[in-house]
């Protein structure tokens, strides 16, 4: 991995990283696994406004969640592992607080 002079600079010049390797393959097909299970499973009972579609409903056309650690604790407890936290207080200059977790598609 780059030092992290080289890191934050890309990200504050680009506002995203690629970071290849960053999760080994089994963590993300465990993650596409709870991804699936939190869109099946918990998107239909959440309030408005925690996730939106293209057409109202649809879970075809799903286009972002929000406050996903409010529904899950396996994402509460993601934003709070020691890896993530690391990084965030690399990039953001070692003040970051998780505010919360959110999916884009």
């Amino acid at each position: 991995m780059a030092n992290h002079a080289q890191l934050r600079a890309t990200f504050h010049r680009d506002g995203v990283l690629h970071l290849p390797q960053w999760l080994e393959p089994a963590k993300v097909d465990e993650w596409e696994r709870v991804l699936d299970d939190y869109i099946t499973n918990t998107v239909p009972k959440l309030p408005r406004g925690d996730a939106f579609f293209e057409v109202a409903g649809d879970p075809a056309t799903l286009k972002q969640m929000q406050r996903m650690e409010r529904h899950d604790e396996r994402f509460d407890a993601l934003r709070r592992q020691d890896k993530y936290v690391r990084l965030a207080k690399l990039l953001f200059g070692g003040g970051a607080v998780s505010q919360g977790v959110a999916w884009f598609n």
